[in-house]
């Protein structure tokens, strides 16, 4: 994701959950992506209140009978103008991508074009209809 958003140009600060201050990191932060897997992690008190922030959460953590996100989301609520919720956001995504992926490998691995593929199988769905 940090190389995605540097080749758009953006300045990338990473973190890890060994950072020692997480709220000098994110002092100038506009969006904030999250996937430590560690509970609530990123609270109010390391955000300034100054900004405006975007907070995608992909850190998920299982602690039964909850499962959280790295992002204390009531604590960090007033601070964010958009924030991922720890369940249904970021794996529907991940699981198109990952979905789109395989499609691609199946199509270079029997060396199709994707355009031939759908045209090849309009033709069967035609021919089967007759």
């Amino acid at each position: 994701m940090s190389l995605l958003c540097k080749a758009r140009g953006a300045t990338v600060t990473i973190c890890s959950i060994q950072t020692q201050d997480l709220r000098e990191a994110f002092c100038y932060a506009d969006i904030i992506i999250t996937a430590t897997g560690s509970p609530h992690l990123i609270h109010g008190d390391l955000l300034p209140s100054n900004r405006s922030l975007v907070i995608v959460d992909a850190g998920v953590s299982h602690e039964p009978p909850y499962i959280r996100g790295d992002v204390d989301i009531d604590s960090v609520r007033d601070k964010c103008i958009l924030i991922t919720p720890p369940t249904g956001a970021v794996g529907p995504v991940t699981i198109a991508a990952l979905a789109q992926n395989l499609f691609d490998a199946f199509m270079l691995q029997d060396k199709l074009s994707r355009e031939n593929f759908l045209e090849q199988n309009q033709i069967n769905a035609q021919t089967h209809n007759v």
